[in-house]
């Protein structure tokens, strides 16, 4: 969604970028195409993943690990679909798939080749 300020069109917050700090597993939300962004506190270049990002808990490390491999693959979520990859409800009907599953979804898009 676009809001007017003043002088220029912005976007809200939840259709902002979310920028990646794999080393120290944080994220914060810049304008998309933002200039190089670095991590407040490890001064380490960040990632762009995209505005559909999910971020996992800061102690889930086998989740922050995935995602790090998925980005070095090339992988973002700048798209419903691409985020419906790895989080799409599974066969069974439920509303959010596990982590287990979302787990797997990842493994086996990395084990792919990334296709």
């Amino acid at each position: 969604m676009i809001r007017r300020g003043k002088d220029l069109l912005t976007l809200t917050p939840e259709y902002r970028s979310r920028w990646v700090c794999f080393p120290c597993r944080k994220m914060f939300r810049k304008d998309p195409g933002a200039a190089a962004v670095v991590c407040p506190q490890c001064r380490r270049p960040m990632i762009d993943m995209g505005c559909y990002f999910e971020t996992p808990a800061q102690s889930d490390r086998k989740m922050w690990s995935l995602l790090q491999r998925l980005a070095e693959a090339g992988y973002r979520f700048r798209t419903e679909e691409n985020r419906a990859t790895f989080y799409a409800p599974d066969a069974t009907g439920a509303r959010t798939p596990s982590a287990r599953t979302v787990m797997l979804r990842m493994r086996a898009w990395l084990s792919k080749g990334g296709k």
